[in-house]
């Protein structure tokens, strides 16, 4: 097709604008893609709204929002602050040669395999523990960027949840596919990433909380940063938060508190160990699923890409990719 001066005129001055626009929204691409992902996860209860209470569109969506706020921002907030601190004085203790007791006990013992082990699990609980649990705090604390993300987050939540089906339409007006392939394609990343934040993040957070509240029930130190830990031992395929639990077993057992380890081992077992049997299925389903090794390497790099968000932006973007690639077929074909 020939295209005359005019029409290349049109194109130069809409890809000149077409840039632009998007240099202008890419720094806030990380809250606009919570809050798409915030509304996927949530729509469920946007629409129960509607339909039970009878809510506006728009009231529903308030709503949601904040639900979601209680349900998500505030727990999110406590836990990063304890495993904050908890770290803070684990690094305090290691630095300081301990204060006597089973866990210098133990430090002792595998220093004599593992030399300068001491102050290596100082600099490892800095580097990781603190970095981790330091972004989070600072992600949600009181400073004007993260108040400003926050807020550009929940309006871009509220109005997806709102305006979701004309954006939907909007898609597939401007999309060179067919219509259906247009509605295919979203109703593919829904799944998908209610998938991967739903059936793998939520996931694993239940398992870490719940891992968490055990080590503070029967005495394990530091309960909130071990559980931290076995948030992110969670998303390790074949092995989860036994990584975890199983050393908190084998403390107690040293400690001299035998019914207090079978205990920690059993709450391991069923309650920790359920929820992924259990949960994790019944969230994901048949239709979608992603193998968890490549899930593992997506929390860690987008953790490394994003920061603390990457936990969730991570697994979306691996999430967009394979729903493109599945779908690649019916477009290379010219469909």
């Amino acid at each position: 097709m020939k295209v005359n001066s005019r029409q290349f005129f049109f194109f130069a001055m809409l890809f000149g604008a077409a840039s632009l626009v998007f240099a202008l929204f890419f720094p806030y691409l990380q809250p606009l893609a919570i809050a798409a992902a915030l509304a996927v996860v949530f729509r469920p209860v946007h629409r129960k709204l509607q339909s039970y209470v009878g809510a506006p569109n728009g009231a529903a969506a308030f709503l949601t929002v904040v639900i979601s706020v209680g349900l998500v921002l505030v727990p999110l907030l406590i836990l990063g602050s304890l495993v904050f601190l908890e770290a803070r004085g684990l690094v305090t203790y290691l630095r300081l040669g301990g204060y006597g007791g089973v866990e210098d006990d133990i430090v002792d013992i595998l220093s004599r395999y593992m030399p300068g082990l001491r102050s290596n699990l100082a600099s490892y609980v800095q580097d990781i523990g603190l970095s981790v649990a330091g972004n989070v705090r600072g992600v949600l604390s009181g400073t004007v960027s993260a108040l400003f993300n926050f807020a550009l987050s929940a309006i871009a939540f509220f109005y997806i949840l709102k305006d979701g089906d004309r954006f939907a339409a909007a898609f597939a007006k401007v999309s060179p596919f067919k219509e259906e392939r247009d509605y295919q394609i979203l109703d593919r990343l829904e799944t998908a990433v209610n998938a991967v934040v739903t059936g793998t993040v939520v996931v694993a957070v239940a398992q870490g909380v719940l891992a968490g509240i055990g080590f503070a029930i029967f005495g394990i130190p530091s309960p909130a940063l071990w559980g931290g830990v076995a948030i992110f031992a969670a998303l390790i395929p074949g092995i989860g938060t036994s990584l975890v639990v199983v050393p908190a077993v084998l403390y107690l057992l040293y400690a001299g508190s035998p019914i207090m380890a079978l205990a920690l081992l059993a709450w391991g077992a069923v309650l920790v160990g359920l929820i992924d049997n259990i949960l994790r299925p019944w969230l994901i389903g048949r239709s979608f699923n992603i193998h968890p090794f490549l899930v593992l390497l997506s929390v860690f790099g987008g953790l490394q890409l994003f920061g603390p968000l990457g936990i969730i932006l991570g697994p979306i973007s691996l999430a967009l990719l394979i729903v493109l690639l599945d779908l690649s077929d019916h477009y290379l074909d010219g469909e």
